[in-house]
């Protein structure tokens, strides 16, 4: 059995030992007014991948499956889903701001990002599905970029990343127990 547990962990890890020198230039940045403003469209990430799901997962019986064979089933689903919608997200944003910013990377971070993404829901998505990922990830990874430099910071950025993880994690976690 694969641990899903001890891969998020160490991807976790890795991000803070390879960024916690940088923390210090990723607060701030935050805008109560436009924090209100993208919080609506991001909260309606989830009911759309809810409805989706049917159409873009392979099958039902393989993404039950893979959810087995990692160990998320029952409360350890539910955690794993808290843990993944909570701090993912503001490690992610640290982690990836980092190589959003180096010139050296341009916009290859961006693709990077979606791609490795795309790499995680490979085995349960079509290829539309994985695509449709890619597209979007693409631009939410730009967008992210946009708001860190232009408030200064990860707060916002991190804030919407959270919101849209939470409703797509609540969706999938939904969708399997229902």
């Amino acid at each position: 059995m694969q641990s899903a547990w001890l891969a998020i962990v160490l991807y976790h890890v890795q991000i803070v030992a390879w960024n916690c020198r940088t923390w210090r230039h990723t607060i701030g940045g935050w805008d109560s007014n436009l924090a209100r403003l993208l919080a609506p469209p991001c909260l309606l990430v989830g009911p759309v991948v809810y409805l989706a799901l049917p159409f873009l997962l392979t099958h039902r019986d393989i993404l039950d499956a893979w959810l087995v064979a990692h160990g998320l089933g029952g409360a350890r689903l539910i955690a794993f889903a808290i843990y993944l919608g909570v701090l993912h997200p503001t490690l992610e944003q640290i982690h990836w701001n980092v190589l959003r910013s180096d010139k050296r990377y341009g916009g290859a971070s961006h693709y990077a990002f979606a791609g490795y993404h795309a790499l995680v829901l490979l085995p349960l998505l079509k290829t539309a599905g994985v695509l449709l990922s890619l597209v979007v990830l693409l631009l939410a990874s730009m967008a992210w970029k946009h708001l860190s430099k232009r408030k200064g910071g990860l707060l916002l950025p991190a804030f919407t990343h959270t919101v849209a993880d939470l409703g797509i994690i609540g969706a999938v976690v939904i969708y399997v127990i229902r």
